[in-house]
Formats: C-alpha cells, sequence, structure tokens
C-alpha cells in the first residue's frame, strides 16, 4: 500500500442512532468502505457501542485504523466526560482511547462535524437556496435546526486547509422582534417556563411545534408538525422568518464571507421552511450589514451521512493530511 494510503475510523454518534464508517484515505482523498448503523441506547457504554458495529461490520475494527474520529452530540472540551442525550452513560476520553487502541483519535462535536463536511463530497448535491459572491478565505456558518439549534464555523486557512470553530450558540437568547412576536415570546416563556427563549427553543422541532399551537391554537408533536405544514402558510412563514434571522445572527458573529450552509433535520424534513421568501428577506434584513448579508450565499445540506463524512475529514485531519 503506497504511504499515503490510511485507514480512518469514523462515527457520528447521536442519542438515538449512531452511524460508523470505515475510510480510505489516499492523500487528501477520502472514500467511504463500509458503513453501518445501530441504536445508541442499546449499548451499555461507549466499547459496547464500537463492539457491536465491528461485530456486524468487521471493516470497521478499530486495530487496523490509523485514525479513529467520533461526533457527538454534546460540548467537547479537552478530556471531559460527555454527556449524550438519552443515553445513560458517558463518553470517556480514556475508554475512548482504550477502545481505538493506537489510532490517532478526535472527539468532536457533532456540528464541528457539519462543518468539517463542507469541504467534503456531501456538499456536491447541496441545494442553492440564496446566491451571492462567497470570499474564498471567509469563515462558512453551518447552522441546523433539529432537537436544538446547531452551530459551527469553517475558517480556511491562507496556506490551504482549514479549522472549526464550535459554538454552543443556539443557547443564547433568542431576538424577537414586534409586538406579535413578543406576544409568542412570552408564549414560548409560559409555556416552558423559562425566564427567556433561546435559539434551542425557538428555531428546532420542539420550537416549530410551538409555533404551530400559538398561532393555530392546535399542539402537535415536533414528529407530527411537518404534515400539518401545507394547511398552515402562516407558521411557514412565521418559521421561515426566524429561521432566517437565526441565520443571520450567526453569519454575523463569525462575518460568514465565504457562506452559510443550513442543515439538520427541520430543514431536511420540511424544506419549505427555509425556501420560502421569508428566509432570505430576513437574513439580510440588517439596517448596518445589508450589503455583506446579501454577498453572501447560502446551501442546504440535506446529506444524511453528513455528519460521518465530517468525522472522516477530521480524521483526515489528524493525520495531517487535510
Amino acid at each position: 500500500m503506497p504511504e499515503t494510503m490510511r485507514h480512518i475510523l469514523a462515527a457520528d454518534i447521536g442519542g438515538t442512532s449512531s452511524r460508523f464508517g470505515a475510510f480510505l484515505a489516499d492523500g487528501k482523498t477520502l472514500t467511504l468502505e463500509a458503513i453501518h448503523t445501530l441504536p445508541t441506547a442499546k449499548a451499555t457504554s461507549f466499547a459496547d457501542l464500537v463492539s457491536q458495529a465491528v461485530t456486524a461490520q468487521p471493516a470497521l475494527d478499530p486495530a487496523r485504523m490509523d485514525a479513529a474520529a467520533f461526533a457527538v452530540p454534546g460540548a467537547v472540551r479537552g478530556h471531559h466526560p460527555v454527556l449524550l442525550p438519552n443515553v445513560s452513560w458517558l463518553v470517556r476520553w480514556e475508554e475512548v482511547q482504550a477502545v481505538v487502541g493506537a489510532a490517532r483519535l478526535v472527539l468532536l462535536n457533532d456540528f464541528a462535524a457539519q462543518a468539517h463536511a463542507v469541504v467534503t463530497p456531501v456538499m456536491q448535491d447541496a441545494e442553492l437556496l440564496k446566491s451571492g459572491e462567497p470570499y474564498a478565505l471567509g469563515a462558512v456558518a453551518v447552522t441546523g435546526a433539529g432537537t436544538g439549534l446547531g452551530n459551527c464555523a469553517l475558517l480556511p486557512l491562507e496556506g490551504g486547509g482549514s479549522t472549526v470553530v464550535p459554538a454552543e450558540f443556539g443557547h443564547a437568547p433568542y431576538p424577537f422582534v414586534g409586538k406579535e412576536e413578543f406576544e409568542y415570546q412570552q408564549f414560548v416563556m409560559d409555556r416552558l417556563g423559562v425566564h427567556y427563549p433561546i435559539g434551542d427553543h425557538v428555531v428546532s422541532g420542539g420550537g416549530l411545534a410551538l409555533l404551530h399551537e400559538f398561532l393555530t391554537g392546535q399542539a402537535v408533536s415536533p414528529a407530527e408538525v411537518p404534515g400539518y405544514l401545507p394547511a398552515a402558510p402562516e407558521v411557514v412563514t412565521w418559521f421561515a422568518r426566524l429561521y432566517g434571522r437565526a441565520c443571520r445572527q450567526y453569519a454575523l458573529a463569525v462575518v460568514a464571507a465565504g457562506g452559510v450552509v443550513v442543515t439538520g433535520g427541520v430543514a431536511a424534513r420540511s424544506p419549505e421552511l427555509v425556501r420560502h421568501a421569508a428566509f432570505g428577506e430576513e437574513f439580510c434584513n440588517c439596517p448596518t450589514q445589508r450589503p455583506l448579508l446579501e454577498a453572501i450565499p447560502i446551501r442546504r445540506n440535506s446529506n444524511e451521512l453528513s455528519g460521518l463524512w465530517g468525522a472522516g475529514h477530521a480524521g483526515l485531519a489528524a493525520l495531517g493530511l487535510a
């Protein structure tokens, strides 16, 4: 095998399911060789989760890997344990290192993986929501509404390659505007029993369900609400505006001159929420930075393997090949 050939184990570990993939790296080129998906909660520990994946797909064996990269839905702070949603066990650095053995280890936030995915083949089929004039060395803001509101930025480097800057911007207060929105803000506060709504409360599957209840008087679950949207155009318009504002806020925070990528389950299941004119109009609605915002292109990435490819690219970067 040529010296540039490397094997990378990647995983996108979620509170509900986990995807594992074996990548072959030929220089900077990644090829997905094998994949396996399994329910996260059925494992009793991280080691058990990996063991189940390897038993089902031997190509995922960590012993044959040069690097291993695991994307997890939580803040990654060095070697601190990471608590996964809906799972009774923690992801502990020492345990993960023991599982992967000699392989170079990367533990990263799931939205950091989404940012890494921007420079992988999964973006080839991304839908252009808004055209623009991207700056090659500008930051790319990745924003996605799902269970919560995730964010991360990809920063191209002048010498080549890129780095990612994780964020927990979905936990910042959400900015409401105008009397009607202030009434909705109070509704969210009352429903959730919070002193102020954050992005996670508003631009998420749960937020979409709350908005549907506020505007129609009909309470439905986050899983059910997409089916009610065709009969609720006002909900679509409102949520498109609220989502566009969330993207604008984060784009301004990182000066996303390289573009914005919208990902996550909400836009994947209900693309009309980001295709609506109110989304783009609100994104550009800034009295001081409209020229910057108008120049920023926006793409929708709905590839379900995006996090897995992003983790694979993180592994590639750990080997000094990205």
